[in-house]
């Protein structure tokens, strides 16, 4: 796991619950949001990304176990969406209906896939920030 440690005058205090989704505008997690799991996303949904400051947006067109054949990595979910996607897209926010949903993570012949955010914070035993400060002292 790689960290990234931010000056504390880079972090943008009073906004950390805030997706940035460029030319699309800003996102604001509410205090009642919940991370999407598996079973809360469906085919068809309207999925939203900006990697790479390039704002798309999409479907959801498939979804269900993975296997990756390359390195034998099991995936209990993985979501697959028709969402054009490139090399630094890795990473960048997936809001599915405008609810955090998960990471760009996979590219599908050139479109998203990623794995739900639910699952993904519970697995590492972290919470999604749904204030201005996240309970983090400044």
């Amino acid at each position: 796991m790689n960290y990234l440690v931010l000056a504390e005058d880079r972090i943008a205090w009073g906004h950390l619950n805030v997706v940035d989704l460029g030319t699309a505008g800003y996102r604001q997690v509410s205090a009642e949001a919940r991370p999407l799991a598996c079973e809360d996303i469906a085919i068809g949904d309207r999925v939203e990304i900006n990697g790479r400051n390039v704002y798309r947006a999409g479907v959801v067109v498939e979804k269900g176990e993975y296997l990756h054949a390359e390195d034998g990595t099991y995936f209990q979910c993985m979501v697959a969406a028709r969402v054009p996607v490139e090399a630094g897209d890795s990473g960048s926010a997936v809001l599915v209906r405008g609810i955090p949903a998960g990471v760009t993570s996979r590219s599908f012949g050139g479109l998203l896939g990623f794995t739900p955010l639910a699952e993904g914070l519970a697995d590492l035993g972290l919470e999604l920030c749904t204030t201005p400060d996240c309970g983090v002292s400044r």
